[in-house]
């Protein structure tokens, strides 16, 4: 008879899947651990992975394939918990290990966190990177699409960041200090701490700058010492392969975002000073008010001469704009207020500000591109500067990859192009629908999650941006 208790539990909603990891409990050898998936509709129990005894030795590596054919070390693997990113169906098994995987069965072995350290909680900004805190309340950071782990904090990265901010007087940093709890908003990452300054303790939101702490960690160990006529001179390796890399012919982005855009400019105040009264901001607040309901029960496009819901707002008062012109240019307008119709309407002609959407819908086949800008950096890649690189020489120190959560649905295709008076290379990305998955409804309705990982990068080193969507 086996003993089983359920450790931690995972809901894959689009699915309706509940992932398991189970403990268990053999009277005969030691208790294992497995991850186990259970299906709501077919009520089927299938059990995807048993997790190792012991911790697989990487020999140097930064991680490791599990295969069952690799050597293990004398640590136990404990496992704590799961986390899966419905997005690029990434599963972390974590404990005082980490293991992931993209199809629940095959999983790699992250090498670079200490077997010595246990995971508390990991947090995920679903756009690409993942922060671990331990039981030590270590930070640790890892980026998705690659296997290296960096430790923030504890580190003399962290140790110089503080150093600056004290000495900008900053009051967000103490002695005494506890952090309560790590999350991700809007991109950024952010401590919530416990200060104690004088006696007197506060909770305070602070900013982690993950991108100037990774920046921090690498002059230390990794400069040069070169003979200039009779001194050394010391210079640091720049371990950022391009100085520029930006986003081209990006299409407008009202077709792929789903939003629609208004303009609503506050109303006129005729009074003297311009300032803005109760009355005017109240107007103000039930215009917009108004739009929103105009724009939330606006269903039939087409039955109107044009496909904005601000047309019905003014369609039977448009005659009369004159009329209240004049009485606004005469002081006369009621509450002393004027409002200009041609300054509400709908935006057509938005267009993209070099940046990728946070969400891309694409319907049943269509498509969706734009071209990345890379100007190679010279001295970087062990080349002299302002030396104008051949064209093997670029396609061979610069490619892009593109990763795929679900390759079946969506398809790619990369087009290079060398420019070699500008040591650059262009990449034309499109990204379509392949038409061969049907379970999705009408327009908006039953969308299919998915991700796509763009990653430019160099042999020296690399640098990626990451798209997450909806098909």
């Amino acid at each position: 008879v086996f003993n089983c208790s359920i450790t931690w539990a995972v809901f894959i909603a689009g699915d309706y899947i509940l992932l398991m990891l189970v403990e268990i409990q053999d009277p005969t050898t030691r208790s294992y651990f497995q991850v186990v998936s259970y299906d709501l509709v077919s009520d089927n129990l299938v059990i995807l992975y048993t997790i190792p005894e012991f911790i697989p030795d990487a020999r140097g590596l930064e991680f490791l394939m599990i295969l069952g054919t690799e050597s293990y070390t004398n640590f136990t693997m404990v496992p704590k918990g799961m986390f899966y990113n419905p997005y690029n169906n990434l599963l972390f098994i974590w404990g005082n290990f980490l293991l992931q995987s993209y199809n629940n069965e095959n999983f790699i072995y992250l090498a670079d966190f200490p077997k010595d350290q246990s995971i508390k909680y990991l947090v995920n900004s679903f756009h690409g990177e993942t922060a671990i805190v331990t039981e030590t309340e270590e930070i640790w950071y890892l980026l998705e699409g690659s296997y290296r782990m960096y430790r923030l904090f504890p580190s003399k990265a962290w140790e110089v960041h503080v150093s600056l901010q004290v000495m900008q007087q900053s009051s967000f940093y103490t002695r005494i200090e506890t952090m309560v709890t790590l999350f991700y908003e809007d991109h950024q990452l952010y401590q919530l701490v416990y200060l104690m300054n004088g006696g007197q303790g506060r909770l305070v939101k602070r900013l982690v700058p993950v991108e100037q702490l990774l920046m921090y960690q690498q002059p230390g160990s990794h400069y040069l010492l070169e003979q200039r006529g009779n001194h050394l001179t010391l210079s640091f390796a720049n371990f950022c392969p391009f100085t520029v890399m930006r986003l081209r012919d990006l299409p407008n982005p009202q077709i792929y975002t789903r939003q629609e855009r208004y303009r609503a400019h506050p109303p006129r105040v005729l009074e003297p000073s311009g300032f803005h009264d109760q009355n005017s901001l109240a107007v103000y607040q039930g215009l917009v008010y108004y739009l929103l309901f105009l724009h939330s029960k606006y269903h039939k496009p087409y039955a109107d001469p044009v496909h904005d819901s601000t047309w019905r707002w003014w369609k039977n008062k448009k005659v009369d704009q004159d009329y209240y012109f004049y009485l606004a240019s005469n002081l006369q307008s009621a509450s002393n207020v004027y409002i200009d119709m041609a300054s509400y309407e709908k935006i057509y002609d938005l267009k993209a500000e070099h940046e990728l959407p946070e969400r891309i819908y694409l319907d049943k086949g269509t498509s969706y591109g734009f071209s990345i800008f890379v100007t190679v950096r010279g001295h970087s890649l062990e080349f002299q500067p302002e030396r104008v690189l051949t064209t093997l020489e670029l396609r061979s120190k610069v490619d892009l990859g593109v990763v795929l959560a679900d390759a079946d649905c969506i398809e790619v295709v990369v087009n290079q192009k060398v420019l070699i008076n500008r040591n650059s290379v262009l990449f034309w990305v499109t990204l379509r629908d392949k038409r061969s998955c049907f379970d999705q409804g009408l327009s908006g309705h039953h969308l299919m999650k998915t991700s796509v990982l763009v990653k430019v990068q160099s042999k020296p080193g690399g640098e990626g941006m990451r798209e997450e969507g909806k098909d």
